[in-house]
Order: C-alpha cells, then structure tokens, then sequence
C-alpha cells in the first residue's frame, strides 16, 4: 500500500500497527486481517466494549467511538447479527440487568455518551417529561412541517380577541384547517407562545 494519505492504524484484536486509508476506516475497517476481525466479531459485546471507549469530554462524557445509529446513539453488534445500544450496554456492565420496560436515560444529553455516572433508568414517560423538562421537545415553528411562526399565533389570538374575527377567516388568512386556528385560540396547541 502506499503511503500517500495512508493512516497508522492498531488492530483492536491483535495490537499489531498496520496502515489503511481514511475511506477504509469510514466504511469500518478497524483490522489488520480478515481473521482478527472474526476473532473479534466472534467476543460478546462486553468483551469488545472497551476498545470503543473514546475521551472524555471536560463536562465527564465518555464518548463512543464505534458505529453510531442515524440519531447519534452509540451501538455495538451482538449475536445473530442484532445491534444494542452502546449506553445500555454500559448500565449493564456497571449495574446489572435492565427490566425490560426500562430505558437508559442520559442526564447529559449527549447521545453517544457511555459514562454510567450519567446514566440512568427510567420509563418511556421518564424520558419524555425529561425532554420537557429541558426544553428539548420540537415544537413550534421549530417543527419541520409547521405553517405559522410565533408572531402569527400572537395575531392569530389578537385578532380574534380584540377584533372578533371568525375563526374561518383566520383560517382562511394564514391558510390553515378551522379546528386548527379554533386550537390555537383555546391554547390547546402552541401552549408554549404567550
């Protein structure tokens, strides 16, 4: 291999230095053979966990280094070609067992995260009043598929409260549904917009 734009790499398995390119190591290659990476694929899942250990970050976040799912979360392959988690895996290795109805919820935020010290367990409802709680929710104009803009619902509700105007010709105005503008004066949706 040359050794224009090729990279020192360590096999996880062997500890032996070899050289690969950077497309290599994007499409996963971390091995110096094909036969240290079965020797490795073939360890369970806590057996490998280590060697995807990255730094820690100066807020105490121990970032995952290995493959990442679409929405940034560590995960790690187990048996019968499955993915887990990488942050459940790590309540597990330091705490035991996780109830089957449990999540692993993060107090830092960070998804790819695995510092147990900022993880705990926690029911689906844990998780969401959690997102609230920190303001993390999507909502509002912030939605991807949201017409109206917080100034709009400000008008929406002025206009209706000062002015009288029906909800069909608000409805009609901001180019949305009757029961939508009808929600939005009652407060039952953009409850967040005073």
């Amino acid at each position: 291999m040359s050794s224009i734009g090729s990279l020192n790499c360590t096999c996880p398995s062997c500890g032996i230095k070899f050289h690969t390119c950077q497309s290599d190591i994007n499409r996963g290659r971390r091995f110096c053979s094909w036969k240290c990476f079965k020797i490795q694929a073939g360890k369970p899942a806590w057996a490998r966990f280590k060697h995807y250990v990255g730094r820690r970050t100066p807020s105490g976040c121990i970032l995952w280094k290995g493959a990442k799912n679409a929405r940034g979360y560590g995960i790690i392959g187990t048996t019968g070609r499955k993915t887990m988690l990488a942050h459940r895996l790590s309540w597990q290795m330091h705490n035991g067992k996780i109830h089957d109805k449990l999540h692993v919820l993060h107090s830092c935020d960070v998804p790819d995260c695995i510092n147990p010290d900022h993880l705990f367990l926690g029911t689906h409802q844990d998780n969401m009043r959690d997102m609230m709680k920190k303001n993390r929710q999507v909502q509002g104009e912030r939605q991807g598929s949201a017409k109206l803009t917080r100034d709009d619902i400000r008008k929406i509700r002025q206009e209706h409260s000062e002015d009288g105007t029906s909800y069909s010709k608000l409805a009609e105005k901001y180019g949305v549904v009757i029961s939508h503008i009808c929600h939005i004066v009652k407060k039952k949706n953009w409850k967040h917009v005073s």
